[in-house]
């Protein structure tokens, strides 16, 4: 199962190679992440969808330096935590180092979404931060993330059953074999009508987990 896992991962790297880069100009970046109801998530998952598969990093870099100058002049927190969350995931794609002040901004970005009373993107949040942390808290960001989602209403975040699978991973690695399976279970079932290699390595991960905490 491992080795399928790694080809299609591989697929899924070709297949991205070959498309042109970013597709999406700064303006409308801005305007996907000005949104504050509850279509802000799906929104903004569109533009980082964007990134993910016309990666680039000239182009990224450029988006960048036009964002920051906007927010020089037309100061919005909500923008400004879009772009920390952009440029994480962008760095991530393009195998980029994090920097210090990469996690000194998703841990300002935690503040400032929780003094806007915003708890939909501080969800987002919670999903991301692990990323920069040295993994021994990531169960509880991941444990935060699915609560706040569930109570907001997983319709409002097309890939919450990502959420879910790596709760189950960190519960795996906890070695809390039974939350590892009910939260991989679930999951898995969230997934079950969709489709895609990415979708399917994704599948093969989460059986991974689910089987390997039965034997446990």
């Amino acid at each position: 199962l491992m080795k399928l896992a790694a080809f299609l991962m591989l697929t899924g790297l070709l297949i991205s190679s070959v498309t042109q880069g970013q597709q999406l100009s700064t303006k409308e970046l801005i305007s996907l992440w000005s949104a504050s109801d509850t279509s802000q998530t799906t929104k903004a998952e569109y533009s980082y969808a964007d990134l993910k598969y016309h990666s680039d990093p000239k182009v990224f870099t450029q988006r960048l330096f036009e964002l920051y100058t906007f927010l020089s002049r037309h100061h919005n927190d909500r923008l400004l935590i879009r772009t920390w969350i952009y440029e994480v995931l962008g760095k991530y794609e393009l195998k980029i180092p994090y920097s210090p002040s990469d996690k000194q901004h998703l841990q300002k970005a935690l503040k400032m979404a929780g003094l806007m009373g915003d708890d939909q993107l501080l969800s987002e949040l919670f999903s991301l931060y692990p990323r920069l942390t040295n993994g021994r808290d990531n169960s509880y960001y991941a444990m935060r993330a699915v609560e706040m989602q569930q109570n907001i209403g997983i319709e409002h975040f097309p890939l919450f059953y990502l959420r879910l699978l790596n709760f189950s991973i960190s519960m795996y690695h906890a070695a809390e074999y039974k939350a590892a399976i009910i939260y991989g279970r679930e999951a898995f079932a969230l997934m079950a009508d969709k489709t895609g290699p990415e979708v399917i390595q994704r599948k093969v991960m989460t059986l991974d987990y689910i089987g390997a905490s039965f034997k446990h």
